[in-house]
This record gives C-alpha cells, structure tokens and sequence, in this order.
C-alpha cells in the first residue's frame, strides 16, 4: 500500500517469549538465538495542503486575516510544529508566510498581545483559546504566538501583470 512503511528488527527469542515487543509484529526469519520481526505502520501526517503544514481557522476570522487585522494565533502544541520563514497555507484565505514563532504563557498575555490576534482585550483571547484548547491546557501542552503574513496570490499577479500589459498600447 502508498504510505506504508515496513519496520525490521532482530530481537532475541527470550525478549519474543517475554512479549517485551509493543507491536504486532510478523516473523520474518529465525536465527540460531535471535528473530527477525517485521511489522507495517503509516506515518503520522498533518494536516497539510500540497504537501505544506496548514493552518484551521474558524470561519470568523477568514475576513480579518484577509483584511490584514489578523496577523497572529496562538496555539498549543506539544511542541514547536512551525518555524520562522516557513510557508503553509490557510484554508479560505491562501498561502501565508510565518513571520515568528515563541513560546508565550497564557497568564502573561496583555491587550497588546491580544489586537493582533483579532481580541479587544487579553481576557477576551485567553477565553476563546480556553474553549478551543480546554483539554490541552490541562494536558500541559506549550503554548505559541505564530506570527504571519498572507501572501499575494501567484495566479492573481500574473491576471493583474496581462491586463495591464493589453492596455499598454504595445500592440502592432
């Protein structure tokens, strides 16, 4: 099967017959003391468009992220999943560039920190990042500021640079 990938290891008969093993694995040969077990697995993938990272937002703030007032998200992860100058793609509002990725504490954001994530205030930003992220607080996952640009549409260019090319007056 695509995607799949196989894993080989030689163990012992002993660690076999202790079940030491996590996995289900297959005999794929024997050996005097030891075995040779294979076993199948898919990767784990992200959510990814085209092969690049992307970015869920809810529908309510596509219009600030496309307006510019939305220029930063908070997210908690178990660890940092994107790095500065990277590019990733946001459903409904087009390829982005990360700016910058930090670590923050949540108890330590201000209101500053907050307009920029589409929040009037600090406590309004922490309120929705609890409801989103309620059970990974708990969890002790980090939490990161992503800082990013929404980046011009290649296709919408190349329409802009033909038109005005046509009416340029260049024709013979």
């Amino acid at each position: 099967m695509p995607g799949r990938k196989v894993v080989t290891i030689v163990c012992t008969v002993e660690q076999v017959r202790r079940g030491a093993l996590s996995r289900k694995w297959v005999v794929g040969g024997v050996g005097h003391d030891t075995v040779i077990l294979e076993t199948f697995y898919e990767p784990k993938k992200g959510k990814t468009h085209q092969g690049r990272p992307m970015l869920l937002f809810k529908k309510k703030f596509l219009p600030a992220i496309h307006s510019g007032e939305k220029t930063q998200t908070i997210r908690l992860w178990k660890w940092r999943m994107m790095r500065t100058g990277q590019r990733s793609y946001i459903p409904g509002a087009g390829y982005i560039r990360i700016d910058q990725v930090e670590e923050v504490h949540l108890d330590e954001l201000t209101d500053a920190d907050a307009v920029p994530d589409g929040f009037a205030t600090a406590d309004a930003l922490r309120n929705e990042i609890e409801s989103i992220y309620g059970e990974k607080i708990e969890a002790g996952y980090k939490t990161f500021r992503v800082v990013f640009h929404v980046l011009e549409d290649q296709t919408k260019k190349e329409k802009e640079a033909e038109v005005s090319g046509r009416g340029s007056g260049n024709d013979e």
